[in-house]
């Protein structure tokens, strides 16, 4: 996998990071066991940090900071901004430079 691909997959996750919904996690805590049990594997738990489980039974769920993936998110936006502005730039610097040879 090229270095574009990957980092257009981790903007895709931390985008999931940041403005998913906590829906999953809802139905880990509220859904019976055996209803959890069948719908463990399709449930998507990528903003999920941590889950403990209490000697009580009560479950405990950390989940991924949305400010850091924020914060990482636009690193990685601003990243692929610059990088794009600096193709532009040395294209058109290309193209006017040629201009100015060819007369």
């Amino acid at each position: 996998m090229d270095q574009k691909k990957i980092r257009n997959q981790i903007i895709k996750m931390l985008k999931k990071c940041v403005f998913g919904t906590k829906r999953n996690a809802i139905r880990l805590l509220f859904d019976s066991e055996e209803e959890r049990n069948k719908q463990i594997k399709k449930l998507d738990f990528l903003d999920i940090a941590g889950i403990k489980k209490g000697k009580d039974n009560s479950i405990e769920i950390k989940f991924v900071d949305r400010l850091k993936a924020l914060d990482k998110l636009c690193e990685l936006i601003n990243d692929v901004d610059e990088t794009e502005n600096a193709l532009y730039t040395a294209i058109e610097k290309s193209i006017t430079s040629g201009e100015n040879h060819e007369e």
